[in-house]
């Protein structure tokens, strides 16, 4: 029988327990079969049931696709792949040893798929099957950001454990983010769990007594400003490439101000007389609003910007639509009306 998957876009053959297709004979992995028969019919049976072994040729060698990609799920949920301190938190989770887990994630990543359906097997067979067992495995899903955790089933080591991972987690440079971002993190995570708490009228409220992760990194400032030279050559090329843009790059440069406060900028903000600029609205996408911070600001108004303007201003007025005071100073698709 042939299925077709909406969400994948893509085409199924589905087959009856154990039968082959196309007449292979079914053939065992190493490591794999014994004793694993009760994960059959889970996410892990292409690592315990040799009917699985879909045989192709691909690119000059063999490859099993289907079976590959639901070997890599399974090592993914029980943490061979990824970070390694998530697979640690899995390892912790479902009770495994760590040096058993350590040498599972070193044979799972030789990329053959005997050592998959190996390191797999080695794993599976250390988890011990209990009660909680499936509490333990919604739990690893979550941890490998593969599946959900219900909101009754959140205990605070649960939480600790998230603190951790929080504390270690690390950028693709490999330096750890800094306070401000991990702090953020942790906010969002108490309001959500203690809303749930409130909502759902839990018996506990799981963040309870649980400190916030700690990162010695303090907030990094970021080195982005232009030098002056740097700065003249943009202009240049502004000039050169847009020079109807000139004027809003210009202003934008010497000011500091946002896009959206530049576009909601009107002509009668612009105080010649006192050398000021008044910033007092920003605008997105055509909605009208107070600026980010809520507070009104002016800045300075050099008599560069002001030949500057006095340039664009001319160039508006020559241009096809009538202009007055309260028009925008910056046309754009996202002014006001």
């Amino acid at each position: 029988m042939v299925v077709y998957c909406k969400t994948h876009g893509l085409h199924y053959t589905v087959y009856p327990p154990g039968h082959v297709p196309y007449g292979r004979a079914p053939v065992a992995a190493s490591g794999a079969g014994a004793g694993l028969s009760g994960w059959r019919g889970t996410v892990f049976e292409p690592a315990v049931c040799p009917g699985w072994r879909r045989q192709y040729e691909y690119g000059g060698g063999t490859c099993w696709h289907t079976r590959r990609r639901w070997l890599r799920r399974g090592g993914k949920l029980l943490g061979l792949s990824g970070e390694v301190t998530v697979g640690e938190g899995v390892a912790a989770l479902l009770e495994i040893p760590l040096h058993l887990h350590a040498a599972a994630r070193v044979c799972f990543s030789s990329g053959k798929i005997d050592d998959e359906c190996t390191a797999l097997a080695n794993v599976l067979t250390a988890v011990a099957v209990t009660p909680r067992l499936w509490r333990q495995m919604m739990r690893a899903g979550r941890l490998t950001r593969m599946g959900d955790l219900y909101v009754q089933a959140v205990t605070r080591a649960d939480v600790e454990r998230w603190v951790a991972w929080a504390e270690r987690r690390t950028k693709r440079d490999g330096q750890l983010y800094a306070k401000d971002s991990v702090h953020s993190w942790w906010r969002v995570l108490v309001a959500l769990l203690r809303d749930a708490a409130a909502e759902l009228q839990l018996p506990f409220d799981p963040t309870y007594r649980v400190r916030p992760p700690r990162t010695r990194v303090n907030k990094r400032r970021e080195h982005r400003t232009l030098s002056a030279a740097e700065l003249g050559k943009l202009l240049g090329k502004v000039t050169k490439l847009s020079p109807e843009r000139y004027a809003e790059i210009y202003v934008l440069a010497y000011t500091g101000m946002r896009a959206g406060e530049l576009f909601a900028l009107e002509w009668d903000d612009i105080n010649e007389d006192r050398g000021l600029i008044h910033i007092r609205r920003s605008v997105w996408r055509g909605q009208v609003s107070a600026p980010k911070t809520d507070d009104p600001r002016d800045v300075a108004l050099t008599s560069e910007m002001e030949a500057v303007l006095r340039l664009h201003r001319r160039q508006l007025i020559a241009g096809p639509s009538a202009l007055t005071e309260t028009d925008p100073a910056f046309l754009t698709r996202t002014s006001p009306a």
